[in-house]
């Protein structure tokens, strides 16, 4: 089969996994590597886009500012402050709002001070001297900063292969422990399939599932309780397929009998050493 015949048949078609079932295992895999490549593809282009609009809306909103010598003024040296439920966001180089003060009064959100940068998530603070953040003590402005995020542009393309490795080991994860439901699943109803067959299976189960994860993660589509709707239509698909083909392994030997058994004294004696077959018979005719 080929790949595109292997990953039509994963959608719907339960009979033709009869013949995924008995693919090699380097032919399933190369399949899979293939897949995973052009899913990697597709959504390590959205994440590069996605990296591409952040970086390009920080430049847009960094107001002009500079940072020598371990402080930081803003140019205007105004207070900003963005409120969104229990965050909050402060960028405060008059002195206003101290880092203490922040610490103590809000649970959650960023302060950027004159001297330093505090992050509090969950109740815990942490705090980033601009010191060490600039220890070469030389000035750094806006300009500076917008062509250091210049810099980190190009780059966002290696997103592509760190997501194929992820994804490539995260699918083998997942079929393994689908093919380990699948034993259990083999034994319930009865299908007589084996280890290497249930693997197969379960590798091309988990096609349509990533087909659909995808989506998901291209289009932004909030699924709710996606992670069970994951593994319970994974489970879904094996269990029809195995029920589908309960009879296959009878159906298979059937097939390769042929026409029926041979009768042995149809042939006569193979020594030819006597009469063939009764006295009914004619002797062959030699053209």
């Amino acid at each position: 089969m080929s790949l595109v015949e292997q990953f039509v048949t994963s959608f719907g078609n339960f009979k033709g996994y009869r013949k995924l079932a008995t693919l090699g295992f380097g032919k399933s895999f190369v399949f899979l590597l293939v897949f995973l490549i052009v899913v990697s593809v597709i959504c390590g282009l959205k994440f590069a886009a996605t990296i591409n609009q952040i970086v390009d809306a920080v430049a847009a909103n960094t107001p002009d500012f500079v940072l020598t010598r371990g402080s930081l003024t803003l140019i205007p040296n105004v207070p900003v402050r963005h409120e969104l439920g229990s965050q909050v966001l402060i960028i405060d180089t008059t002195g206003n709002t101290t880092a203490e003060e922040f610490i103590r009064s809000y649970p959650e959100g960023l302060f950027i001070g004159p001297s330093q940068m505090i992050l509090k998530s969950r109740g815990r603070a942490q705090m980033l001297p601009w010191s060490e953040l600039n220890p070469t003590q030389a000035s750094v402005t806006r300009d500076d900063f917008i062509e250091m995020l210049d810099m980190v542009k190009p780059w966002r393309f290696l997103a592509i292969p760190v997501y194929f490795v992820v994804q490539l080991m995260i699918k083998l994860l997942h079929i393994l422990i689908l093919s380990i439901a699948a034993l259990v699943l083999n034994s319930i109803i009865g299908s007589q399939y084996d280890y290497p067959k249930l693997w197969n299976i379960s590798l091309y189960a988990m096609v349509p599932i990533t087909v659909l994860e995808t989506l998901k993660t291209v289009a932004h589509l909030p699924v709710p309780f996606w992670r069970s709707v994951y593994w319970i239509g994974a489970i879904v698909i094996v269990a029809i397929v195995l029920t589908k083909l309960k009879n296959t392994p009878a159906e298979d030997t059937t097939a390769s009998s042929g026409a029926g058994p041979v009768d042995s004294t149809a042939g006569g004696n193979a020594a030819g050493s006597g009469p063939v077959g009764d006295g009914s018979s004619e002797p062959p005719v030699i053209l």
